[in-house]
């Protein structure tokens, strides 16, 4: 079977510079190498990291990237903003997506495999008659979104990240019937496993061995409950000087540290909690399970509807327990692990009671972490990535 992928059109694929979708991706490419069940197309905007990585030779898979840091290629970009409508997206998204449709009119494909950009599909039932499946990470496609018919005429089938997800498409194809979750996957290996020497230790964070560290994984944005994790944090400032607070993340995917009108509005809080608070920035995906492993408790403080959020699993799989909320598609995939919270006038007490409950009791801390670890596998790398490929298979066996 023959398929094209299609990324977002702003991240690279392979993921150098980070980004939850895009290493979903790594991973289902990866499982089709070792497998060779598909013959597979990525087209990806290029990176000035990819320099230091070696993109497979897999006759099984192969790349096919859009420049976008040259000087001529930003200039196209711009002047396609100046000339041709943005459309759906705005022109750096819709830059890609014209490329893209130029070599899939191209070539056969069995499939496109479009990654959280539904629209797409609009374009692309006009250049090709492969199977369209969408892949949704996002609430992109309900029956607030513009287009949403023209949208759904034009997609063959939809693979979602949660329930949760697949009723929010529901409400735009008014059926379920081609419509399925498939929970994502992450490399539990890479996050059980403790390195013999880590780079990483609390000594070399100017953390004590006593102290009791609530770590933070994730984009530095509103919607992540970061402002009321810190104002979580000031109520157990003075009374629990032990308990600290780990916040790894910035508020863009990659090592992109620029300020943010929102990060900005933090830094009163951030002063405030100097004694109580480790600031990292962006980590590299490959030493996360580092600063994981030096942590006694995981917080995921969403107050959006988070679709299905990797870093639950990931701290499950590093043996933590989880402190988060009821938000979206997050009940589906916490379990017995932790702590779901609901996001109400009470939150940040909440929020508060439930950090000094595992504080007071690691007993308790370990019956989340044994519960967790009990189901943990489901979310291995290469069950969501064989269950993508076997899905996509018969579906395109069915036509």
């Amino acid at each position: 079977m023959k398929i094209a992928v299609l990324t977002s059109g702003i991240m690279p694929v392979p993921s150098v510079e980070g980004g939850a979708v895009e290493k979903l991706v790594d991973f289902f490419l990866q499982y089709n190498e070792e497998e060779a069940h598909h013959d597979v197309t990525v087209f990806s905007i290029d990176s000035k990291q990819r320099a230091k990585l070696s993109v497979s030779t897999n006759p099984f898979v192969r790349y096919r990237f859009l420049d976008t840091s040259s000087f001529l290629s930003q200039l196209k970009r711009r002047l396609s903003k100046c000339f041709c409508p943005a459309g759906y997206y705005d022109y750096r998204i819709t830059y890609y997506l014209r490329w893209t449709l130029k070599q899939i009119a191209r070539e056969h494909y069995d499939v496109v495999l479009i990654e959280n950009r539904p629209a797409f599909a609009i374009e692309l039932r006009k250049v090709t008659d492969a199977l369209i499946v969408s892949h949704l990470h996002n609430d992109l496609l309900n029956a607030s979104t513009p287009q949403c018919q023209e949208i759904v005429k034009s997609t063959d089938r939809f693979i979602c990240v949660s329930n949760f997800i697949a009723d929010r498409v529901k409400t735009a194809t008014g059926t379920g019937e081609y419509i399925k979750t498939v929970y994502n996957g992450i490399d539990t290996k890479h996050f059980c496993t403790k390195v013999k020497n880590p780079s990483v230790s609390r000594t070399s964070l100017n953390i004590e061995e006593d102290d009791f560290v609530v770590v933070f994984t994730g984009r530095l944005i509103p919607e992540k409950g970061v402002k009321e994790l810190l104002e979580t944090m000031l109520l157990l400032k003075d009374d629990h000087p032990k308990i600290k607070l780990l916040l790894i993340g910035s508020a863009f995917y990659g090592a992109n540290m620029k300020a943010t009108p929102f990060i900005s509005s933090l830094q009163p809080l951030l002063h405030r909690l100097a004694d109580s608070l480790v600031v990292t920035g962006y980590v590299p995906y490959t030493l996360l399970p580092q600063y994981l492993h030096i942590s006694d408790v995981a917080i995921v403080p969403s107050i959006w509807e988070e679709p299905s959020g990797l870093v639950i699993p990931e701290a499950l799989a590093a043996g933590l327990p989880v402190i988060t909320t009821r938000c979206g598609g997050i009940p589906e995939i916490i379990n017995n692990g932790g702590i779901a919270l609901k996001v109400d006038m009470h939150f940040i007490s909440n929020m508060k009671a439930s950090i000094l409950q595992l504080y007071h009791h690691p007993e308790l801390r370990q019956e989340y972490v044994r519960a967790a670890q009990r189901g943990i596998a489901y979310y291995d790398r290469r069950r969501f990535a064989k269950e993508m490929s076997d899905t996509i298979a018969h579906w395109n066996d069915q036509r």
